[in-house]
């Protein structure tokens, strides 16, 4: 009996450490499962995010409508596109879809397809337009094209069909912002250039430096600096004027620092500019203050609605002084 009793308790204690073997080989049999199924989980997700970046078309972009003095008829002005995909896109054509049935043509391209590379971005202008035509007929698009309530889009000839462009390009501008808050301001750089140098406003003089051996532009300041002019450094009262300028190159070149045979023409900073700083309304600069983030949002939201409220009622005020005239009339 002793006998059976400890082959029993020998088959118990083994049959127990099997089970706990078996518990721990689920266990991980478990946890490598689960992670070979995060890991193609995520190699799906590669493979379909590169499958959707090669395959089909997506070109975001838009037209803009203009309109002049020069001509009564709507034109397309201005056209953007944005390949999205990384695969070029072979054009044929470029239209304006315009409500539903119509198709003005932007731009033919059959003779030179254009190829909009992968990721590129396509901008180009367009002249406006005498007449429009239909096969042989004159037709007008001016209540079409001046509604806004007419859906107007771009559409391609591709090599994979028509394609309509589904969205417009939504390009930010500050301009934007200034009406919901006067206290936006946008900043320009004006710059000056003279024979491809780019000048700045400490800039006096600009020397045109000829010779048999050398043709080159150097620009004067009003510092005390060694030039680029054979190392020759222009005190302030000898760039009072041109003449003081010329009385003192002499000297120069008197003193051998100019080398014979050099021909050096002035020219002033006032000649370069010319009449282009005629368009701002003052010669003083303005500094800019700085405003707190709290002032920028409250204050200067509220200045753009009392600003928007006076003037609806000045054109309220305006548009009855008109018809009051108009009646006396």
């Amino acid at each position: 009996m002793e006998y059976y009793s400890y082959i029993k308790e020998f088959a118990a204690s083994y049959i127990y450490e099997i089970g706990e073997s078996l518990e721990v080989f689920s266990k991980a049999l478990s946890s490598h499962f689960q992670l070979s199924v995060l890991i193609a989980l995520v190699a799906l997700y590669v493979a379909f995010r590169n499958y959707r970046r090669k395959s089909g078309v997506l070109i975001y972009g838009g037209a803009s409508i203009s309109k002049d003095h020069l001509s009564s008829h709507p034109y397309v002005s201005d056209l953007i596109l944005e390949n999205q995909k990384d695969r070029a896109v072979t054009i044929y054509a470029i239209y304006l879809k315009v409500g539903h049935n119509y198709y003005l043509e932007i731009e033919n391209l059959e003779n030179n397809p254009l190829v909009l590379k992968p990721y590129e971005s396509l901008r180009k202008s367009y002249t406006r337009a005498y007449v429009y035509s239909s096969s042989t007929s004159l037709v007008s698009l001016r209540k079409l094209l001046d509604d806004r309530n007419v859906k107007r889009r771009v559409a391609l000839s591709t090599a994979m069909g028509r394609y309509i462009v589904p969205a417009r390009v939504n390009h930010w501008d500050p301009i934007i912002d200034s009406f919901y808050n006067v206290l936006t301001i946008t900043v320009r750089p004006w710059k000056i250039e003279y024979k491809g140098i780019c000048l700045g406003d400490n800039v006096r003089y600009c020397l045109d430096v000829m010779s048999a051996s050398e043709n080159r532009t150097v620009v004067i300041t009003g510092s005390n600096l060694t030039s680029a002019l054979y190392g020759i450094r222009f005190p302030r009262d000898t760039l009072e004027n041109v003449t003081t300028l010329e009385d003192y190159l002499e000297q120069k070149r008197r003193e051998g620092v100019i080398p014979p045979g050099v021909n050096i023409h002035i020219t002033t900073i006032e000649e370069v500019v010319g009449n282009q700083m005629d368009v701002f309304s003052a010669e003083k600069e303005m500094e800019l203050p700085y405003y707190s983030f709290i002032f920028f949002k409250v204050v200067g939201r509220a200045l753009s609605i009392w600003q928007r409220i006076t003037i609806r009622f000045t054109n309220a005020s305006m548009r009855r002084k008109h018809k009051k005239n108009r009646r006396k009339v």
